[in-house]
């Protein structure tokens, strides 16, 4: 408990002291050596770390679909079921609605994933923010839950087209345990760990519902 403070604060400096000497030898450093390199690190962690404010979510860029109550959301689950060419020109007029640059031609890919990705380019604040937005249909996902392989050529492809501010995936199914971490994990490899906003089902459907009523 030696690298605790009295008052039961976390001590760096206690801990770094009461390491083992043999830590130091091993390493050529010094206790004052190792607090400092710590002190370095965090510091660039909180400085790389997201405000609050940064971390985009689909309520920030279309915040009325925060008026949607939670109780009707499980009786209208059905909504996520839609034709996936329905969705994304759902997702279209509510990009444009807010001032959204002109959409592409889009590509096709199979005839369950009618699009491939599309550009937006709109403003946040004070901010012109641009887009690389993905949508991913019921019917185009083919396992139970969204995956890795469902998504990473897509997310790769609009990376490497058009450099957005930020990727946007949008899903009608919930994803495995992994896809959040690996869309992390991939902004962070192209140095910018803001760039997916995952768009899960639940938040999906309070735009499907938001949209039929504006």
């Amino acid at each position: 408990m030696e690298q605790f403070q009295t008052d039961g604060t976390f001590s760096l400096r206690n801990a770094a002291v009461r390491s083992p000497k043999s830590f130091f030898w091993f390493n050529r450093i010094t206790p004052k050596d190792l607090i400092e390199g710590l002190n370095e690190g965090i510091e660039r962690i909180a400085k790389d770390w997201p405000s609050e404010a940064e971390i985009l979510h689909l309520g920030v860029i279309f915040p009325e679909i925060k008026r949607v109550k939670d109780n009707v959301l499980e009786s209208a689950h059905d909504k996520l079921r839609m034709p996936e060419a329905k969705l994304q020109d759902l997702i279209r007029h509510g990009f444009r609605k807010i001032g959204a640059s002109p959409i592409p031609f889009r590509a096709k890919d199979s005839p369950n994933e009618i699009a491939d990705i599309e550009f937006f380019r709109v403003r946040i604040g004070k901010r012109l923010t641009s887009f690389a937005v993905v949508v991913k249909g019921f019917n185009s996902i083919p396992g139970k839950r969204l995956s890795w392989e469902d998504i990473s050529h897509q997310v790769t492809k609009a990376q490497m087209l058009g450099k957005p501010d930020h990727v946007m995936v949008i899903s009608a199914k919930e994803p495995k345990d992994t896809v959040v971490t690996y869309l992390t994990m991939y902004g962070q490899a192209v140095e910018n760990p803001n760039l997916v906003v995952f768009v899960p089902p639940r938040e999906l459907l309070r735009f499907i519902l938001s949209s039929e009523h504006s």
